[in-house]
This record gives structure tokens, sequence and C-alpha cells, in this order.
């Protein structure tokens, strides 16, 4: 008997092309107690009628005007009955056995969260992704990856701890996930893989013609961390942590993401970072999960640091 029961959390915002991909990958489960929530976020392409073709009564479509990603998986939160709560993206899929592996851990114990390894799917080849951290340390728990779709939540935890994403802005789960890894009282991470990050050429983050400013909404996402924390007197026991995710997702991971873009653009955002960094701790780069990282990521820190931009920049093209 199949006594857990999954709701899936689909936003969906004119992805036409991947839809029915990520809603079959659901559907040809072997474990079938679950419900599909897709929220159509205001497509205006194809996707809602694609969604409607596929006639089944798990499925429960929302209609709702466009308010983006984080809006979308807030209002999918309002519907849910079942036990645990999985957000997947409209482009992504899961894999074949997925919800099977879930209900077997959760049948061991009703943990809060599970937390699972992913793969990145370039279409041609996909690279299995895996987290550098002990999970046996519980002050490492919000240097998890920080998609919320590489998890899912038991329903009572998320909606009685009232979390919520940050409407209106990007890199909502930078802003939250890793707090939601500290409020948890039970976090069972596995080893399978069982979530496919779609990598699209064409998605907003990847268009690197023009820089869109909402790419300046991770100063924002860690700046929301940093208050959560704050407004839960947990700051100062996590102090190290958030200075690594803020070293991680600015100072690598951002600088990164803006290289392709004009050299005034590139080098007024990484001067920024390294403002931002200092406010926090003018000793940041000398944090303790920093010091573990590769001979290659402390070069491109000490470079960045000194403020070396253009060989920063070099070494970028060089990598991709």
């Amino acid at each position: 008997m199949e006594k857990i029961k999954f709701s899936i959390i689909i936003p969906v915002y004119n992805v036409k092309e991947y839809i029915s991909i990520c809603i079959y990958s659901i559907l040809n489960q072997d474990y079938q107690n679950y419900e599909i929530i897709v929220v159509n976020d205001g497509s205006t392409d194809a996707s809602e009628q694609i969604i409607c073709k596929i006639n089944n009564n798990k499925i429960k479509i929302i209609n709702k005007e466009n308010g983006g990603l984080a809006s979308a998986r807030n209002e999918g939160i309002k519907y849910a009955t079942g036990d645990y709560i999985w957000f997947v993206d409209g482009d992504d899929y899961i894999e074949r056995d997925s919800l099977k592996i879930l209900s077997k851990y959760i049948e061991e114990k009703e943990y809060d969260i599970i937390s699972f390894r992913y793969f990145k799917d370039y279409n041609e080849y996909k690279i299995l992704q895996s987290d550098n951290i002990d999970t046996e340390d519980e002050k490492q728990y919000p240097l998890v990856n920080t998609s919320a779709c590489t998890k899912i939540f038991r329903r009572e935890f998320y909606t009685n701890n009232r979390f919520s994403f940050t409407n209106g802005k990007i890199y909502e789960d930078l802003s939250l996930i890793p707090f939601i890894m500290c409020k948890t009282e039970s976090v069972k991470f596995i080893e399978e893989p069982l979530y496919n990050y779609v990598y699209r050429n064409n998605s907003i983050m990847n268009i690197s013609k023009n820089f869109n400013k909402n790419r300046d909404d991770k100063f924002f996402a860690i700046d929301t961390l940093y208050t959560l924390f704050k407004s839960n007197k947990i700051e100062n026991e996590y102090k190290e942590e958030l200075e690594y995710l803020t070293i991680k997702h600015l100072l690598i991971v951002y600088s990164t993401e803006i290289f392709p873009f004009k050299s005034n653009i590139y080098k007024g955002r990484c001067i920024k970072v390294i403002e931002y960094l200092n406010n926090i701790n003018e000793k940041w780069y000398k944090n303790k999960y920093l010091k573990k990282s590769s001979i290659l990521t402390k070069l491109y820190v000490w470079l960045f640091r000194k403020k070396f931009f253009l060989i920063c920049k070099i070494s970028l093209i060089l990598k991709k």
C-alpha cells in the first residue's frame, strides 16, 4: 500500500518544448500516490494547451497572472494536500523511480527534508552533481546546493514554519533554502540522483547579449538570507557558513555569470562584490571553508580580491 502522498508543484511559464517531458516523467512513475499541481504563470505560448491535452485526473491546473517562479511556487503550496512537497520546474524532469525511492526512505522515518543528488542535462550529455560537504555536520546544512528542486519537504514542516519564496525576485532559492536547512530537525541526505536540471541556452539567465539587471537580485537574495538568520537569532551560530555562501554565490558564481558583458558592467559589479564582502567581514578571505577550496579557486579569489579583474576574465574565458 502506498501510504505517502506527494504533491508535485510545477510552475510553468512558456516552456512548451519541455512541459510534456516534465509531466510524463512523473506520470510514468511506478509509485502512483501523488498529485501534480501545475501553476500556469501567465504563459503566452502553447504551454497551457499542451498541459490540457494530457488528460489525467492527477493533474490540477492553476492559472494565474505572470508573477515569476517564486509566486507560482507560493501559489501551488495553497493547493497541496500531500504529505510531502516537491518543486519541479516545468523545463526539467525527474528520474523514473524517484517517488518509489523517496517513499522507502520516508517509511523509515518521516524526515522534514530529503535531499538528493541531481544531473545537469546538456541535451547531448549529463553531468552528475554532488555536494562537497560533511552531511554529518549540522553546521554545514546551509552549504548544501541551494536548489529547492533537489529536495522534498514534509508539508506540515513547510507550512507550519510559513516558509515563502520572495515574489518578484530571481535567485529565490538562494534567499530561502539555506535558512530552511537550518530550521529542520530531521534531514536525510541520499546518494541517488533523482532530478534532471535541463540546461537551456535560451533561458533568461543564459542570454548574454544584454545585461539583465535581474542578475543583481543575487545581492538582494543574500541580504534576505542574512535578514532571516538575524530575525531568528542564529546569524552568529552560522557566521562562517553565511560568509562562505556569500563568497561562493557572489564572488565565484556571480562573477562567472557577468564576465561576458561589457567591461564597465563587469568591473563595476566586481567592485560591488568586494565592497559587499568587506562590509560583512574585512577578513572574509580567511574563511575556513574557502581555505579548503582547490588551489585554482584560491588563486582566482586572490586575483579577484587584488582587483586583477582582467586576468580573472581571461581565466574564465579560457575555462569556458
